[in-house]
């Protein structure tokens, strides 16, 4: 027997020698595959971008100083082929998530090594890994001792350099730059692509506070046009004299030009009284800002304060107000002002901070009928906040719940007793006085509870 093959079809002889053959045709038990299509380069992207779990929002393990995660390192997706290594390699470096000195330190080595062995007749215009890098977290790298601190701020200060695509910086508020280090932030190429800035550490007001560019957050942001989302924390006011406060001269100076930021969206400023960043936003406009967290100072009155002043004059288009003091020692609270409702009218996500304020809808200058607030939150039950949102609910008729951050509903078997008493009683309290109105009351979970018996309840989303 023999076997003709053609270009598509396959022939049986079973008597080759014969003058007159038959041949049999031979037919495929299973349909011929397709090969497969070449998939684009974006595919292949966004393949890998979901297996390193790189969404920024999102963010997957740490590439540096963590152990390696069940199911397998990412490090592995580089190690299949010399194709996949040169598509992955680039998103590997995209996120940059450090969590330790030594791996600060490895990183910055590898970079430097990279960079100094670059050379413009590539044609590429920066060295890699380093042109990869488009956010440095450093959100979980701790800083105890002031001997690491002086080496984070050495080898930030030589990264900045060399990190000319850098999108997202996030800082530990542990971790205070140097002015040197803070001056080579604004000064490296490719800050105008800046977007997102977070865990600054601010400074102190001073009687020099309308000294606005000399103060290296100032100058940073004179050079982010493109920034969304800024976040610094101060040092507090505990050692300021209610009594007698400090007499600042406020007195906007004649060649001052107010920062450009047209696309903050986010701003959060705490343990911050007054310093001259928070006075060069003051003056500065921020048409894009709706979500705002400040720690409130209406005890201090203006000009020592500046953070009323502030939502009095950027609190018109914001969507979600978070007034939080930071639970640091020595911890004191201070006063919240009473007129949030008035300052922020399309407030639609509105949290509050003890001591809860009198809030009111009449002032001097102007009164409201009716407020568009969604949801309320506050720290923990109080009978008489309650009482006076109770008086007030006629004019917000869009709030679909109130949520406390600090509580939480007691998990099922509790008895009766227990139920009634303490905060879980001003949490029923509040659950069958607002009910009425069709609020909802969650606890700092986002959940609320359905009674099923006597002595038991059941949480739901």
């Amino acid at each position: 027997m023999s076997i003709v093959t053609g270009s598509s079809l396959v022939l049986l002889r079973p008597r080759p020698l014969e003058t007159v053959s038959g041949s049999l045709l031979l037919l495929p038990l299973l349909p011929t595959k397709v090969p497969p299509k070449a998939l684009p380069l974006e595919v292949w992207e966004k393949i890998l971008l979901y297996v390193l779990d790189r969404d920024i929002d999102n963010p997957g393990p740490p590439i540096l100083g963590v152990t390696k995660p069940v199911g397998g390192s990412r490090v592995d997706i580089l190690l299949v082929c010399k194709g996949l290594k040169n598509t992955a390699l680039p998103l590997f470096y995209n996120h940059a998530r450090i969590t330790s000195l030594a791996s600060l330190e490895k990183f910055a080595a590898l970079l430097h090594a990279a960079d100094q062995s670059w050379d413009s007749l590539r044609r590429i215009p920066y060295s890699a890994p380093g042109r990869w890098v488009q956010t440095l977290d450093l959100s979980m790298l701790n800083c105890a001792l002031r001997a690491e601190a002086c080496r984070i701020d050495s080898l930030l200060t030589r990264l900045f350099t060399i990190l000319p695509f850098l999108t997202r910086y996030i800082l530990n508020p542990s971790i205070v730059l140097s002015r040197p280090a803070t001056t080579a932030l604004s000064c490296k190429e490719g800050i105008s692509n800046l977007q997102v800035l977070k865990g600054m550490k601010g400074l102190l007001s001073a009687r020099s506070i309308t000294a606005i560019d000399e103060e290296p957050l100032v100058q940073v942001l004179r050079v982010c046009p493109k920034l969304t989302q800024l976040e610094v924390i101060g040092p507090g006011v505990e050692s300021i004299d209610l009594d007698e406060p400090e007499v600042l001269d406020l007195t906007l100076p004649s060649d001052f030009v107010p920062l450009h930021l047209p696309n903050l969206h986010t701003l959060t400023i705490l343990s911050t009284h007054s310093s001259p960043l928070l006075f060069a936003l003051l003056h500065s406009p921020l048409p894009s800002l709706r979500d705002l967290t400040v720690t409130p100072y209406d005890d201090v009155p203006y000009p020592t304060s500046l953070v009323s002043h502030f939502i009095d004059t950027h609190g018109t288009y914001l969507r979600h107000l978070n007034l939080f003091t930071p639970k640091v020692w020595p911890h004191k609270r201070y006063t919240s002002p009473p007129t949030l409702l008035l300052t922020s009218p399309h407030v639609k996500h509105l949290s509050l901070e003890s001591p809860l304020p009198h809030l009111t809808l009449t002032s001097n200058s102007a009164s409201i009928t009716t407020h568009p607030v969604q949801v309320l939150s506050i720290p923990r039950p109080d009978s008489q906040f309650l009482a006076l949102l109770e008086r007030i609910l006629p004019a917000l008729p869009s709030l679909k719940a109130v949520r406390t951050r600090d509580a939480r509903w007691l998990k099922k078997g509790i008895s009766s007793r227990a139920l009634e008493a303490g905060v879980q009683g001003e949490l029923r309290e509040w659950r069958r006085r607002l009910g009425r109105h069709g609020i909802r009351i969650l606890d700092a979970d986002w959940t609320e509870y359905v009674e099923v018996g006597p002595i038991g309840m059941r949480r739901q989303k």
